[in-house]
């Protein structure tokens, strides 16, 4: 069948697409083959598998501060777990309709923004260790950059805009600052 016009192709998959799929179907669509299949799984089985390190990182680092045990749980949860399960659940649900397309994909945006920052927390918890001031300030300055990317990625029109934001923040959230 012919896509919708708010569904976008791939330029060289032609065949496979699911369109005005129901959530039901959607979900039963996971067992089929369809050109979102590997997408999909790939995204799924590691959310499992790190939630389920997740748990044993804990039990093997009960040692930790709470503090400490938080930031580490928070960054693999965030990063292994929900940013997987959200780029998941985009690529199976993003064929119901039109607003679904668009709220999955901005979902999966939005868990990418999530992950940049999760893991920036646990570079700053570690990098400034002994210097709370710098901890703050990089938290803060990453929090704004996080705002500033969402507004972009999920409300702007302007892909360059877009793409110079959430450069910026990955750059900053990745390391710079520790340069």
């Amino acid at each position: 069948s012919k896509l919708p016009r708010w569904h976008t192709p791939y330029p060289y998959i032609q065949t496979g697409y699911r369109a005005r799929f129901t959530y039901r179907l959607s979900f039963a669509s996971l067992f089929r083959l369809h050109n979102e299949t590997l997408n999909v799984w790939t995204e799924l089985a590691p959310a499992v598998g790190f939630g389920c390190w997740a748990a044993v990182l804990l039990e093997r680092h009960a040692q930790l501060d709470g503090v400490d045990r938080a930031v580490l749980l928070f960054g693999v949860l965030v990063v292994g777990v929900l940013r997987n399960l959200c780029s998941g659940l985009a690529h199976l649900l993003h064929a119901t309709t039109a607003q679904g397309y668009i709220v999955w994909w901005s979902c999966d945006y939005a868990s990418i923004c999530l992950a940049i920052l999760a893991t920036s927390i646990v570079y700053g918890r570690l990098s400034f260790y002994c210097m709370a001031p710098l901890q703050i300030v990089f938290y803060t300055c990453a929090a704004g950059l996080l705002s500033t990317t969402l507004v972009a990625v999920l409300a702007v029109s302007s892909a360059g805009l877009r793409a110079m934001s959430f450069i910026l923040f990955a750059v900053f959230c990745s390391g710079a600052p520790f340069l």
